[in-house]
């Protein structure tokens, strides 16, 4: 039921941004509370959720995803930060490397032209 509600969310925001670009009018369905794109999220979301209830492979193929989700060992919040420290620093040092050589290179190639 959750990932129904995730998949509604997401799915809403989406549609209503789609709907912007595309200068359609999100009219409220019911009162003020119920946009259109969030009617029509909801009816997919649901629809896709019955599909995979009843389908077998799939309904399989969720439970087992979930089964092995459950299994997962997931970092604590000083393993998360300190990873994501790393992954900042290390992005840091490729990107000045990187300049580094642009830099270089368009000097080589200035001074050959």
């Amino acid at each position: 039921m959750f990932c129904v509600l995730v998949v509604t969310f997401y799915l809403s925001e989406m549609l209503s941004s789609l709907f912007q670009k595309l200068r359609i009018e999100d009219v409220q369905v019911i009162g003020d509370q119920l946009p259109l794109t969030t009617l029509i999220s909801a009816f997919i979301s649901i629809s896709i959720a019955v599909f995979i209830w009843f389908n077998k492979r799939y309904n399989t193929a969720s439970f087992e995803t979930a089964d092995e989700l459950f299994k997962v060992d997931w970092p604590n919040s000083e393993e998360a930060k300190n990873s994501t420290m790393i992954t900042v620093v290390v992005s840091i040092i490729f990107s000045l490397i990187l300049a580094f050589m642009d830099l270089v290179w368009s000097s080589i190639t200035s001074w050959l032209i």
